[in-house]
């Protein structure tokens, strides 16, 4: 991720999209369609930024708790 889509998180947008991601399974088979809808109403680099944060999230709770 570069500096420009990690700013963009930090944004209003960016924000909501995370918080749409929250707690949502991104294993499962319903990720793409959470994808598409979320890229229906937000642009799709910030999507692709969001889930990746949204990943690395998930890993830092499994490993740090």
């Amino acid at each position: 991720m570069d500096l420009a889509s990690f700013r963009a998180l930090l944004g209003g947008d960016g924000e909501r999209v995370l918080a749409e991601l929250a707690g949502r399974d991104l294993d499962s088979d319903s990720l793409l369609a959470t994808i598409s809808a979320l890229r229906s109403r937000y642009p799709a680099d910030l999507v692709s930024a969001a889930v990746t944060q949204a990943r690395l999230r998930e890993r830092a709770v499994s490993k740090f708790g």
